[in-house]
């Protein structure tokens, strides 16, 4: 896990928009979605999780997780989803 600690920047992706589409997205977001490209911050959270800071010039959000562990997560366009890493 303490590979993961630190600060990373997208350089590129390929086909996000493709996947956002078949996630649903609506085109607006995906079209500001694609061309972002965010800095993602990884600390430790407690014994098994990582806190996660997602920014981008539209918005900075966290989310904090212990692995193995389901939550509840606002996505990029507003839905609520449960996830468990």
């Amino acid at each position: 896990m303490s590979a993961f600690i630190g600060s990373w920047k997208l350089s590129e992706s390929q086909n996000f928009d493709e996947f956002l589409r078949e996630l649903g997205v609506n085109f607006f977001i995906r079209k500001a979605a694609s061309t972002s490209k965010p800095t993602i911050t990884f600390d430790k959270f407690g014994d098994n999780g990582l806190k996660m800071k997602t920014e981008t010039i539209l918005k900075t959000t966290e989310q904090s997780f212990t692995f193995g562990e389901e939550f509840d997560e606002t996505t990029i366009d507003g839905r609520q989803v449960k996830n468990k890493p």
